[in-house]
């Protein structure tokens, strides 16, 4: 029996085992993430070889990378920016029962202050969903006060070539 499947069947076997078997699961899911974040392996290599879909490799190692990243640091100059992720596409709603285009966008947070002190690169501090002001006032109101109180400016690109910077307010 070729190791993937035998790994796929105890994985099985594991998770229909109920309470206990999680501790044995968490260090698959531990091996995976530190196998596609510590030795920069694709998710697909990964999730072959230990014999697991794309998604469950892909959480593993989001996981292992939360662990290790933590919480971002405050920062004096934070930049925004707006990226596609993927081509338009449109699916159907079932609720209103009408097609509608969904345009996938990212909004990336980024310390620059690294850049404006001409110390070094700029550091990605996250990614969320969407491009909206509600998913970057949400991003910004869950970040502690020490991080509110040590920025001093913002820059936001919106697809045009980088704008002015901004006071907080």
């Amino acid at each position: 029996m070729p190791g993937g499947l035998l790994r796929a069947r105890l994985l099985h076997r594991i998770h229909r085992a109920g309470p206990g078997a999680g501790a044995r699961t968490g260090r698959l899911r531990s091996q995976i993430g530190a196998a596609i974040g510590d030795a920069a392996r694709s998710v697909n290599e990964v999730a072959a070889a230990h014999g697991v879909s794309w998604p469950t490799a892909h959480r593993a190692f989001v996981a292992h990378a939360d662990e290790l990243l933590g919480e971002p640091e405050p920062t004096r100059v934070l930049g925004i920016d707006e990226t596609r992720r993927g081509k338009p596409r449109w699916e159907y709603r079932a609720e209103t029962a009408r097609w509608v285009r969904v345009d996938p966008w990212d909004t990336g947070f980024v310390d620059l202050t690294p850049v404006h002190d001409r110390t070094g690169p700029a550091r990605l501090l996250d990614v969320v969903a969407g491009r909206s002001a509600a998913a970057l006032a949400s991003w910004l109101s869950a970040q502690t006060a020490d991080f509110a109180q040590r920025r001093r400016s913002s820059s936001r690109r919106t697809g045009s070539p980088a704008t002015k910077p901004q006071q907080p307010r």
